[in-house]
């Protein structure tokens, strides 16, 4: 530990004459002295601090193992977050797929004017992907032939929040309103 007042270019100069890799310690008293009469008469000394790169490498040859362990926890950790998203993704892809089959099924039994049936398979479309647009925009209009404005309207406020960009949201808000009498 060096007095306050030491510390500096002197804790430097020190630092360095103590340095216990032979390469890095002055190559002679000659370069020691040079760089005393530098500190001495306010002039940049040759010694610098270690380098932080230096000093890394050296506090890995230190701790080798545990930081090897570390890697390898890190990696297998990230492998197994990768598999979990992918699997996620999957799922997600799964269910979009169902949803579709069973948003298809919904829009035969509207077009075969089966209100009740066609509601059910958008409410299950939207158990297996609530950002499905498409079904809460059926669904309300599904609801308005069945006179349920209320619960239309936040099935269009939903499809709109949904999917605000696309045209199918104010589609079925014209619908409603048309429905309405509007």
């Amino acid at each position: 530990a060096f007095d306050r007042t030491l510390r500096g270019d002197i804790e430097t100069i020190v630092e360095k004459s103590l340095e216990k890799d032979r390469d890095r310690r002055y190559q002679s008293a000659h370069a020691l002295l040079e760089d005393i009469e530098c500190y001495l008469n306010h002039q940049p000394i040759h010694a610098r601090p270690p380098s932080m790169s230096y000093r890394m490498r050296k506090f890995v040859r230190r701790h080798r193992a545990p930081l090897a362990a570390v890697a390898v926890i890190a990696l297998a950790s990230a492998v197994a977050m990768e598999r979990q998203i992918a699997a996620k993704r999957a799922a997600a892809v799964a269910a979009r797929n169902g949803a579709y089959r069973v948003l298809f099924e919904a829009q035969g039994s509207a077009d075969k004017g089966n209100v009740p049936r066609a509601i059910d398979a958008c409410t299950r479309a939207l158990a297996l992907d609530p950002q499905l647009a498409q079904a809460y925009a059926l669904r309300a209009k599904m609801l308005t032939r069945q006179g349920d404005r209320k619960l239309a309207r936040q099935d269009w406020l939903r499809a709109l929040e949904v999917d605000a960009g696309k045209s199918l949201a104010w589609r079925t808000m014209g619908f409603l309103e048309l429905e309405n009498g509007n």
